[in-house]
C-alpha cells in the first residue's frame, strides 16, 4: 500500500476507455445534429434519459461500485471502498438540453466513473462514490437533482409523475445527502466542459473553478388592456407588449451603466430570453410576460440586479428619472422569482488546492504564450452549486471548442479530454489518498488567474 500514489494512479488512468464511454453514451438520444453529427436530445425521464442512466449503473458495476440504486427522482448512486469511512462523493449529470451537446455533465459523469474503477482497481483505502444527478438542465426546476439532494427543494413528484411511471420509479425513495450514507460525505468533485471561450482563448488545457455562479430568474409581468390593433387609437391603448418592451430595454441600459467597469458588478451577466403575450397581428396585447435571469460569482451584484429590476416595475418611475411604461393608459407591471434563487458558490480552498495540484502534473505550462491550467470562475450554474452548501465542493474544467455549449455543436478535442481524465483521476486520488501535498514542485502554481 506504501507504493500507493497519485502519480501512480494518474498513470493507471485508461483515457481510450473515457473516450470509448463518451461516445458510448452519446448514441442515447444522439440526434446526428450539428456540424460534427454530435448533438444529443436526452432531457429529463424521457427514454433516452432513463436508458443512459441504466448505462451509468452498468459502468457502475464494471467499476466496483457496489451498492447502486436509481432514487424517486431518476437521479443515480453508487458505492465504493469502505463503508465505514466517509466518501469522496463525484459526478455531475446526463440530462441535456432539447438541442443540446455529447459533453454537458456526461463528461463529469464518464470521469468519475474512470477515477472509481482506477481507485477500486487499486485497491485504494477509503470511500468514493459516483452521482448522476436528475434534470440539471432544468427541464422540471433548475438544479433539480442536486437541489432535492441537498434539501434546497421538495422533490417535484407530481410534476415528474409520467416520467417516473414510465421509468418505473414511482414507489423509489428520494436520495438525499444526509441519509444516503451512514458515514457521510468528504466532499464533492465535478469535472464539466467549460462552457465559455476563456480557457480556449489562453490557450489552456484545464480550468480550476475558483467559484461557480449564482443565478436568479424572475417573472416580469404586464397587465394592460387588449384592444382592436387598428380601432383603438394611441391615446386610448394599454399595450402591455410595448411596455414590457420599454421595461426590458430600460432596465437593460441601467444595468449597462451600473456594471460597466468589469470589476464593478464582478462579471454579472443577463438576459431576457422570452417575451410572450402575442395574440394576433390585429390585436393590441392586454397581457406580456418577460423572463429576466441573471448570473453572479457573488451574491452583492445579484441583490443590486433585483433591486434596480423591481424599482423599474414600480409605478412611479419618475422617481428614477424614467418614462412610464405606457405613454397612454397605465399598464401594470408586477415582478416575482419565476424559480428558487441558486446561490453562489465559492469552491473549497482545501479541496481546490488538490485539484490544482493534479491540473498541474497534467497539463503542465507549455511555454510562452500558453498557460496549462487557469484559475477562474464558472459563470455557468452546476451541480456543485448547491452540493457546496453541505460538504467542502471543487471543480475542474475542460475547454470547449468556440466557447459554444447548449448546442448540437458543442464540443471539447481528444486531447484536452485526455488531460481531463488524467488531472481527475489525480484530484480524486489526492483527496482519497490524502496526498494533494505530494505535487512535484518543479511544475509550478496554476499559471494565471481569470478574474471574476
Amino acid at each position: 500500500m506504501a507504493s500507493l500514489t497519485v502519480f501512480a494512479l494518474m498513470e493507471a488512468t485508461n483515457t481510450t476507455r473515457v473516450l470509448e464511454h463518451l461516445n458510448e453514451l452519446r448514441k442515447f438520444g444522439g440526434t446526428g445534429g450539428g456540424k460534427r453529427g454530435l448533438g444529443v436530445s436526452r432531457q429529463a425521464l424521457t427514454p433516452p434519459d432513463i436508458a443512459a442512466r441504466e448505462w451509468v449503473m452498468a459502468r457502475m458495476a464494471d467499476a466496483g461500485l457496489a451498492r447502486r440504486r436509481m432514487d424517486g427522482i431518476g437521479t443515480v448512486y453508487g458505492e465504493g471502498g469502505d463503508p465505514s469511512a466517509p466518501s469522496l462523493l463525484m459526478g455531475s449529470h446526463t440530462d441535456s438540453q432539447p438541442e443540446g451537446g455529447w459533453l454537458d455533465g456526461a463528461l463529469g459523469v464518464v470521469y468519475a466513473l474512470e477515477a472509481a474503477r482506477v481507485l477500486h482497481e487499486a485497491g485504494a483505502p477509503g470511500a468514493w462514490s459516483v452521482i448522476d444527478f436528475q434534470d440539471e438542465e432544468g427541464r422540471y426546476n433548475t438544479l433539480t437533482g442536486s437541489r432535492v439532494f441537498a434539501r434546497h427543494l421538495p422533490p417535484p413528484l407530481e410534476e415528474m409523475a409520467d416520467g417516473r411511471a414510465r421509468a418505473g420509479l414511482s414507489a423509489a425513495p428520494v436520495l438525499y445527502w444526509d441519509s444516503a450514507r451512514p458515514a457521510g460525505f468528504s466532499g464533492y468533485l465535478e469535472a464539466h466542459i467549460e462552457q465559455g471561450p476563456r480557457l480556449e482563448a489562453a490557450n489552456a488545457s484545464l480550468g480550476v473553478v475558483t467559484a461557480v455562479v449564482g443565478l436568479r430568474q424572475m417573472r416580469v409581468s404586464f397587465l394592460g388592456r387588449q384592444d382592436h390593433a387598428g380601432g383603438c387609437e394611441m391615446p386610448e391603448r394599454a399595450d402591455a407588449a410595448l411596455a414590457a418592451m420599454r421595461y426590458a430595454s430600460g432596465l437593460d441600459a441601467a444595468l449597462r451603466r451600473v456594471c460597466d467597469a468589469p470589476e464593478a458588478c464582478d462579471g454579472a451577466v443577463w438576459t431576457f430570453p422570452d417575451l410572450t403575450g402575442f395574440v394576433s397581428h390585429s390585436t393590441i396585447p392586454g397581457e406580456a410576460n418577460l423572463t429576466l435571469q441573471f448570473r453572479a460569482p457573488t451574491e452583492a451584484p445579484m441583490e443590486e440586479i433585483e433591486r434596480l429590476a423591481r424599482s423599474h416595475c414600480e409605478a412611479d418611475r419618475s422617481a428614477l428619472g424614467l418614462p412610464p411604461l405606457s405613454h397612454a393608459r397605465p399598464v401594470r407591471c408586477t415582478i416575482v422569482h419565476e424559480r428558487p434563487p441558486v446561490r453562489a458558490a465559492p469552491m473549497d480552498d482545501e479541496m481546490r488546492s488538490c485539484v490544482e495540484a493534479a491540473a498541474r502534473i497534467a497539463a503542465p505550462s507549455a511555454g510562452a504564450g500558453a498557460a496549462g491550467t487557469l484559475a477562474m470562475p464558472s459563470r455557468a450554474v452546476h451541480d456543485a452549486s448547491p452540493v457546496a452548501t453541505r460538504m467542502p465542493a471543487a471543480m475542474l474544467f475542460v475547454p470547449s471548442v468556440g466557447g459554444v455549449s447548449h448546442s448540437f455543436d458543442e464540443h471539447t478535442h481528444d486531447k484536452d479530454l485526455a488531460l481531463g481524465a488524467r488531472a481527475f483521476v489525480g484530484a480524486a486520488a489526492g483527496i482519497v489518498l490524502q496526498q494533494c501535498a505530494a505535487t512535484p514542485p518543479e511544475l509550478g502554481r496554476v499559471s494565471t488567474v481569470i478574474p471574476a
